[in-house]
């Protein structure tokens, strides 16, 4: 289910994309398109891919990137103690932070135990891509 959801705002955001949209509406939408994906894959428990999604991650060594997947695992399981877990992550709106250089994307955490919490994901375009930093 949770795929099909991101399925779907993925195409939506891709046909919002391919209209006449202006660079800056285009780079919106690739910023939030790439924190949704993140998102998604931390939510599913892939914590490689989350980390992949994060800007500056490519090389690091592995022993760092096995406390990081530790460190995800903790977070997630810490939520699932406080909030009965994350149920869904939704980003809802994106705007340029030209004095920092990056894209702020706005996602909705919606909890387990009904309460939801809007947080802010600071994104970069990085080597063709926006990633999380």
């Amino acid at each position: 289910m949770r795929c099909l959801l991101a399925l779907s705002f993925t195409l939506l955001l891709l046909f919002a994309s391919c209209s006449s949209s202006t660079p800056e509406e285009q780079a919106r939408t690739g910023a939030m398109v790439a924190a949704q994906s993140g998102y998604d894959r931390l939510l599913s428990g892939d914590y490689s891919g989350f980390i992949a999604c994060r800007e500056g991650m490519a090389d690091i060594p592995s022993s760092f990137r096995e406390q990081m997947i530790d460190t995800y695992k903790m977070y997630i399981a810490s939520e699932q103690k406080v909030h009965g877990g994350i149920s869904r992550a939704t980003a809802t709106r994106a705007v340029m932070d030209s004095t920092l250089n990056i894209m702020q994307v706005f996602m909705l955490l919606s909890y387990g135990n009904g309460s939801q919490e809007e947080i802010v994901v600071p994104m970069v375009y990085s080597d063709g891509e926006w990633k999380m930093r």
